[in-house]
């Protein structure tokens, strides 16, 4: 019995730690499309939870900023001409957010740590093993050779 309650209180110490997880949130709606981030938390699911309000926030950043630009391209044109233009007059009254402008499409959380790697593209996958294959061969001509 003693030494289960051991195990366990180990287990729980382990799981109290923080840890550093690398979060990415995709969403085609705003510029940029990714948003890269890192974050502190206990377990997968907390870090998880804690990236979807970061996603959210986001969000929200990128349509305060589209709004602001519309506003600033407008108080522009005032300035300048006096008025403002049919476009920039639809583009202004068109721009009000909707419940899909707040989704993300994706969410990726990873622990630091265990996670050190790079997404390759088919492309840069071919090249990295040929360059490999050549580099066996010619360590092993060298090796024939002496």
């Amino acid at each position: 019995m003693r030494e289960r309650n051991e195990h366990s209180e180990t287990k729980l110490q382990e799981m109290s730690e923080w840890k550093l997880f690398d979060v990415k949130l995709f969403s085609s709606k705003h510029t940029p499309a990714m948003f890269e981030a890192q974050i502190k938390a206990r377990t997968i699911e907390e870090a998880t939870a804690r990236a979807l309000a970061q996603g959210r926030n986001f969000n929200q950043a990128a349509i305060v900023n589209k709004l602001n630009e519309l506003s600033a391209g407008i108080i522009q044109s005032l300035t300048d001409n006096g008025s403002i233009t049919k476009e920039e007059y639809k583009a202004f009254m068109s721009a009000n957010p909707t419940h899909e402008d707040f989704e993300l499409d994706g969410v990726i959380v990873t622990n630091a740590k265990k996670v050190n790697s790079n997404v390759m593209t088919e492309q840069d996958l071919s090249d990295d093993i040929h360059k490999g294959f050549v580099q066996l061969l010619q360590q092993e001509t060298k090796t024939e050779e002496e």
